[in-house]
């Protein structure tokens, strides 16, 4: 009796340090920023994890960003997407954006909270969408949203600002040009 015991209190320890995943299907169209669907983009999926929403819109502008590893855009925690858009005959053509990679509950991210989709063109444009519908399943749950995200393809309208230190790194380039072409002169 001790044993079973013992064994049942390791199991409800060791259940307690895993973490809960969900899996979402998303598939649907993701475009440029002249709306037209395109592979190879970089997407993934933003959850408000504080409930205060969220830290971008779908126009504007934004600082630099990496689309291409999970992490945080102000608050909120971004989910990089299993794979770029890709062409998808059933789901549109090209830029369709199928699945997430397994998002882990938790932190400050959990079932109940708001997420969209979030993704970059590659250049200077971002694209963000959300819907009242879009909310992270219970633990351990795959749940498709291709009736959630519906307006194929979806168009990046925000724009992305370089970091001011790009800016000096071009001004002191100009000016080294400058002073080389005087002093040839």
């Amino acid at each position: 009796m001790k044993t079973k015991i013992i064994v049942f209190l390791a199991a409800v320890v060791s259940a307690s340090f895993l973490q809960a995943s969900v899996t979402l299907q998303v598939r649907t169209q993701l475009g440029d920023s002249s709306g037209a669907g395109t592979n190879g983009l970089f997407w993934g999926v933003l959850v408000d994890s504080t409930g205060n929403g969220f830290e971008v819109t779908p126009t504007g502008s934004i600082s630099a960003f990496d689309f291409t590893s999970d992490g945080t855009f102000g608050l909120d925690n971004y989910y990089v997407g299993s794979a770029t858009t890709a062409f998808a005959a059933p789901f549109g053509g090209d830029g369709v954006a199928l699945n997430t990679n397994p998002i882990s509950l938790s932190g400050d991210v959990g079932a109940g909270d708001s997420f969209g989709l979030f993704w970059t063109d590659g250049g200077d444009a971002y694209g963000f969408v959300t819907a009242a519908a879009a909310v992270l399943p219970s633990d351990g749950s795959t749940v498709a949203y291709n009736t959630v995200f519906t307006s194929d393809p979806y168009t990046a309208a925000g724009t992305i600002v370089p970091e001011p230190s790009s800016y000096a790194l071009l001004g002191g380039l100009l000016a080294l040009g400058c002073v080389m072409h005087r002093r040839r002169a």
